[in-house]
């Protein structure tokens, strides 16, 4: 709870900024599917985001995105007690964006890099059981912008997250789409 608390908390300044010169702010939501030895244990799952951004230059935004992330794990029956599993993933990173036009249709190419919270949860006869570990990330980003208005673009994007610890690394891909509430242009 405290933790969407603070989420909210940055979303709402994120909008108040909106509407400022060059600060845009986003939220979206998404499918994860993890792949390599994550696919192992973890099922297709879901997330949601929000981002605010500022644009250094007309094709380069740089922002923070917080987002959460959970995956069911798999159901099973082990000598008659019924056991689950999950993870939720908290990324909160930096990213860089640079967009390969700046036409209503805005192709781009980025990167995300922070910190990803992982918790992993086991249930078992009705006992339960977690971990939490903070590790650093990185997540190419390949997206297209949308202008749908003057203050409104659709976001539709895949990441390709990595989250890095000693010993391998948790990899799971992210398809998203959402909006961006633009603020207004800089004047020259």
């Amino acid at each position: 709870m405290k933790h969407l608390k603070i989420t909210l908390a940055v979303f709402f300044v994120a909008l108040a900024f909106g509407a400022a010169a060059q600060f845009n702010s986003g939220v979206n939501v998404g499918l994860v599917i993890p792949t390599g030895d994550m696919s192992d244990v973890l099922k297709l799952g879901f997330g949601a985001h929000i981002n605010a951004s500022y644009v250094i230059a007309d094709h380069v935004p740089v922002g923070l995105n917080v987002g959460f992330e959970h995956f069911p794990g798999p159901s099973e029956t082990v000598h008659g007690i019924e056991v689950t599993s999950s993870a939720t993933i908290i990324p909160v990173t930096a990213f860089l964006q640079y967009r390969i036009t700046n036409s209503k249709v805005q192709p781009f190419l980025g990167s995300d890099f922070g910190m990803y919270l992982e918790t992993a949860k086991a249930t078992a006869g009705g006992i339960s059981a977690s971990t939490s570990q903070t590790h650093f990330g990185i997540a190419p980003t390949l997206g297209v912008l949308i202008t749908v208005s003057d203050q409104i673009a659709l976001d539709v994007h895949g990441k390709y997250n990595m989250i890095f610890f000693t010993g391998g690394s948790d990899k799971y891909i992210g398809i998203n789409v959402g909006i961006i509430i633009k603020g207004a242009k800089k004047r020259k």
